[in-house]
């Protein structure tokens, strides 16, 4: 799960245990670029998880792990170990969101105005099933 801090200059990943890890910081212009630090250490953590039975959620991936390739590894990794999982993405594909869509049985569901009010329900029956 990411978050930013209260003065919106800073994003951090939160993940299952509870740490926290600075991944980006707003520059001068106003745009987020990525902490490769945070990144790394997050890896760490990502590398030690093991999603079992459980259902796994990641909110959110894009552009911002492009910087690190241990992170991208790692979070691929607890895909194809995971049972089912659930990521939201953002719309802009590059080339590490583009190979999440390899992992088998992956579907794609893009959230509009249109669905996203029926989305929930059909998640719980979806997984539910799985």
């Amino acid at each position: 799960m990411t978050f930013f801090d209260p003065s919106r200059n800073e994003l951090f990943l939160k993940i299952i245990n509870g740490q926290s890890f600075l991944i980006a910081k707003r520059n001068a212009k106003g745009k987020m670029e990525p902490m490769k630090a945070g990144f790394d250490s997050a890896a760490q953590k990502l590398a030690e998880i093991s999603p079992n039975d459980k259902l796994l959620i990641i909110d959110e991936l894009g552009f911002l792990e492009l910087c690190c390739e241990k992170f991208q590894k790692e979070v691929k990794n607890l895909l194809l170990k995971s049972r089912t999982f659930l990521c939201v993405i953002q719309q802009g594909k590059n080339e590490f969101t583009k190979s999440l869509f390899d992992i088998e049985d992956t579907t794609l569901i893009t959230v509009t105005k249109a669905n996203r009010n029926h989305l929930v329900n059909w998640l719980i029956e979806k997984i539910g099933n799985s």
